[in-house]
């Protein structure tokens, strides 16, 4: 994002903020939008809460929680923007840079938590223990996540209307992966959960939501996950 100190526009640019979306119901295109939109009214004059109050209405962004993290000393000038789009906003400095660095940890940990939910989920019914019985139980105990709390409804409904698809992961953790090589990082979990990304795509899953990785567990123990109720 870059403001002309002339003119005190905002000028959105994708390459100097990060928004952490898709684990918050929230696809990527509509934030971007919602963004975009959410300086134009800035320029326009209008104050947080008209901006807010329009970007509920217009866009699709109803009951999503958004995230951003922004960094750079041209960044902050938006800062109000912003503030109408995201329920929280993380200033990490004045270095560029720092946003990305930090979505890439969270990349790392929502694509590892969605793999091992749909691991997790699928032994459990080889032991006899259902989807919902394991929302139910882990959702209360140590091992749950915010990920195994989104996504694993998804499965025991049978519904894999794409809130995140599948085809972002290979992508996200691509990008991670290649940020850990550069650092000279190992990272074998993160690797574990990308190939099986890569192998949901390889069966047509890609277009799915990305709890759909369960798919992939499933058929390899010849498990029936459930269906959902035909509209």
């Amino acid at each position: 994002m870059l403001m002309s100190t002339k003119t005190r526009r905002f000028e959105p640019d994708d390459n100097t903020i990060d928004v952490i979306a898709t684990e918050h119901n929230a696809d990527r295109g509509s934030v971007r939008e919602a963004y975009r939109r959410a300086a134009t009214l800035a320029n326009q004059g209008h104050d947080r809460e008209e901006i807010t109050a329009e970007l509920q209405q217009s866009m699709n962004l109803q009951g999503a929680v958004i995230t951003v993290v922004v960094a750079g000393a041209t960044a902050y000038a938006g800062i109000n923007v912003m503030n109408s789009i995201a329920e929280t906003v993380f200033p990490l400095g004045d270095e560029a840079g720092a946003g990305s660095a930090m979505k890439a940890v969270n990349q790392m940990l929502a694509g590892v938590h969605i793999a091992a939910m749909a691991e997790a989920i699928t032994f459990g019914m080889t032991q006899g223990v259902s989807p919902t019985s394991f929302i139910d139980v882990i959702s209360k105990c140590a091992g749950t996540s915010w990920m195994l709390e989104n996504r694993a409804p998804h499965i025991a409904d049978g519904d894999y209307t794409p809130r995140s698809s599948v085809n972002i992961w290979p992508k996200d953790l691509g990008i991670v992966l290649d940020i850990a090589d550069q650092a000279d990082f190992d990272a074998p979990i993160t690797k574990t959960a990308l190939a099986q990304y890569a192998k949901a795509v390889e069966a047509g899953l890609g277009l799915e939501d990305d709890a759909a990785v369960a798919k992939v567990y499933a058929a390899q123990a010849g498990l029936s996950l459930p269906k959902g109720t035909p509209s």
